[in-house]
């Protein structure tokens, strides 16, 4: 277990230079394993666990609820990817809900505590500026997801979607690009704002279409030149 979080750590992009040996052994020292069961949530709103969390196995799904529990997807994680750190850092209550995704594989996650987190910031000022760009990146993605959910209509928000998934999980067949993660209709609907009924509506319309195909749980695009025109014309 000890040599596979070492390897795991290691393969993270924070992670490169001359100090990388050094970096990747400190923060061993400070990292717990946990092991999360599909749709267990990590982080709930108002909790107030300063830690830091590096995403290991599986992915993580970053939800904010409404007053009257209406759940909006802000991200999907990837194993290398790490979260909780602004939280961490400033003190603040979270306001997100982190959960496993309910898909077949199981997360596990690499916790620090804050205090160990921003002492080892401070011995290595290097990762802090990566951290700090690693930040950057997500907030300039939420920008976007937030103007998608603002100025487009649910047809486009999920032809946008689908382009999104198939640069990020695209997997050339023979029927064309198969999207590898397994997302059910609801986790579309979050993470496109919308109820899980129009977004099975309009995936049913997308197939008559024959711009996509869904099969045992998987989306695969057909077409990507129609699915771009519908981002141009809805």
């Amino acid at each position: 277990m000890q040599e596979e979080k070492i390897w795991f750590l290691k393969k993270m992009k924070l992670f490169e230079g001359m100090n990388a040996e050094k970096q990747v052994h400190e923060l061993d020292l400070i990292t717990q394993h946990k092991q999360y069961k599909k749709n267990e949530p990590v982080i709930l709103p108002g909790d107030r666990k300063r830690r830091v969390y590096l995403l290991k196995k599986g992915h993580i799904k970053l939800c904010r609820l409404s007053p009257d529990g209406k759940s909006v997807t802000l991200a999907i994680l990837d194993p290398g990817e790490i979260f909780g750190e602004m939280r961490a850092l400033d003190n603040r209550p979270s306001t997100v809900v982190a959960e496993a995704l309910n898909t077949l594989e199981s997360v596990t996650v690499c916790e620090i505590n804050h205090d160990d987190f921003e002492n080892y910031l401070l011995r290595f000022p290097e990762i802090a500026v990566k951290v700090l760009k690693l930040v950057g990146a997500q907030t300039a993605q939420l920008e976007s997801r937030i103007e998608d959910l603002a100025f487009r209509s649910v047809p486009s928000r999920l032809a946008s979607l689908f382009v999104d998934l198939s640069s990020k999980y695209g997997e050339r067949s023979s029927t064309g690009m198969r999207i590898s993660l397994r997302l059910t209709h609801q986790n579309l609907a979050d993470l496109v704002g919308a109820t899980r009924e129009t977004v099975s509506v309009i995936i049913g319309e997308f197939a008559r279409m024959g711009i996509i195909a869904r099969n045992k749980g998987h989306i695969s695009l057909l077409d990507k030149r129609k699915l771009m025109q519908l981002l141009k014309d809805c």
